[in-house]
């Protein structure tokens, strides 16, 4: 039985189950020097055949073992006379007529489907079954499955004539790291895409947007908006000419991007549900990395430090990481401003964020915020210095302006707010900022 696995679109190909018989790398995100990357490395690392979608060329370039041709190829014939002998020709087919013609033109391989519902994306097309696979056996070409397979049905496509079973899922290795489930009840409230356009959370976005223009390179630059919510900063980015690569634990963010992207007309490079501490992009992939939310929620230091090396992994020599941490001193300061520090079980939280920087809300109440980690500036540059970057600056996002008496009336005063935007950027980088801050900065390079 032939095992041929797809890759999953991500642009991440560690994922992929190494053992199979066949690899396809399905990535039509990257560039061709890209997918020429991703498959020398995946060719040092499996004894495989590999095939690249389309891209002949690309194929033949890397030593390659062949291609995989999306329906309504051109002529397998085509190919042959480009490629060197034993070039393998791929090539989807949606019905038994497709089978047919591949066999009339000699390619080495029919992926048939789908045969069953896909698990891994929706798709319109009514699935065909395993009689299809038996019609479709009847021709001089190897016909492999593809589309909703399972370990429990993959034997029934045997029977049924199939030389083999591919998918993505199928062969993809070991789970994703999860949040906490707390941490998804709290955001699955909706609340974080409305956060950051009123109260506090409003000169938060001001001055990251402050500091994103000054630190990130110029577009057409490559970013990894990595734990970017519904787009907050991504679609701004986008906006400006950048590439950028929206990916975000939480469904419901996820959803919001895609809603926004599609009403807004403003399209991003990807948007993916994923985990900072498992990336679904290749090595040396993107100019900057943006980390503006994931270290809140990773309590465990190993956690964190797994987050930065998968960011340091994904940037190009030279690229710039930008990740963000609530201060070990916010929620004494916001309590005091907010007027929750009147609550006895709200000093108990203070109290342990004070010493531990592990906050735990033991309350079903959402303004006392969810699991998460605050840290200490110092804590934050021994981390990234860990993780392996150089260069590390600490610059404080609100300063003191947030939990001051007049704030909200400066900020709502456009003179006002212009100059408090220009001294807080003034005074960013003084070393008692950060941890006055209710966020501050790591801006460091990777070597």
């Amino acid at each position: 039985m032939i095992r041929y696995a797809i890759t999953d679109g991500t642009g991440r190909l560690e994922g992929v189950d190494t053992s199979a018989d066949i690899i396809q790398i399905r990535e039509p995100q990257l560039t061709a020097r890209q997918v020429a990357a991703a498959a020398r490395h995946l060719l040092t690392r499996t004894n495989a055949r590999v095939l690249i979608n389309d891209r002949a060329d690309v194929a033949i370039a890397v030593g390659a073992h062949g291609v995989h041709l999306k329906s309504g190829w051109a002529r397998v014939d085509f190919f042959r006379s480009i490629a060197p002998r034993g070039f393998i020709v791929s090539v989807a087919c949606h019905s038994v007529e497709d089978v047919r013609r591949a066999a009339d033109e000699g390619a080495d391989y029919a992926l048939l489907a789908p045969i069953f519902p896909p698990r891994s994306k929706s798709d319109p097309r009514t699935p065909l079954g395993l009689e299809a696979i038996r019609q479709a056996a009847a021709f001089r070409i190897p016909v492999v499955a593809l589309g909703g397979i399972t370990d429990a049905n993959a034997q029934h496509c045997i029977a049924a004539g199939a030389a083999g079973i591919a998918g993505i899922t199928l062969f993809q290795k070991g789970p994703c790291p999860t949040l906490d489930e707390e941490i998804h009840r709290y955001y699955d409230l909706g609340h974080e895409q409305g956060r950051l356009r009123h109260e506090t959370g409003e000169i938060e976005r001001l001055r990251m947007e402050d500091i994103l223009r000054r630190w990130l390179p110029s577009p057409p630059a490559v970013i990894c908006d990595v734990g970017g919510a519904a787009g907050i900063y991504a679609f701004p980015l986008a906006e400006k000419g950048y590439f950028v690569h929206l990916t975000d634990p939480v469904l419901l963010h996820i959803q919001q991007a895609h809603s926004y992207a599609k009403g807004a007309g403003t399209p991003l490079a990807s948007i993916t549900e994923g985990d900072a501490r498992a990336l679904n992009f290749p090595d040396a992939f993107a100019d900057a990395v943006l980390l503006l939310g994931p270290l809140y929620h990773l309590v465990e230091k190993s956690d964190r430090l797994t987050a930065l090396r998968e960011a340091c992994r994904v940037l190009k020599p030279g690229g710039i990481l930008i990740a963000a941490a609530i201060s070990r001193y916010a929620s004494l300061m916001d309590g005091l401003r907010s007027g929750a520090f009147n609550d006895e079980q709200f000093r108990q939280i203070v109290w342990t964020d004070l010493s531990s920087g592990r906050h735990r809300n033991p309350t079903n109440s959402p303004e006392y915020f969810t699991t998460a980690y605050f840290h200490k500036p110092e804590e934050l540059y021994s981390e990234i210095a860990e993780a392996g970057f150089q260069d590390v600056r600490l610059p404080g996002v609100e300063g003191p302006a947030w939990a001051a008496a007049q704030f909200h009336s400066a900020l709502s005063d456009p003179e006002q707010r212009k100059a408090l935007l220009e001294m807080l950027a003034g005074i960013e980088e003084e070393p008692s900022i950060a941890g006055a801050s209710a966020h501050f900065l790591a801006i460091a390079r990777k070597a």
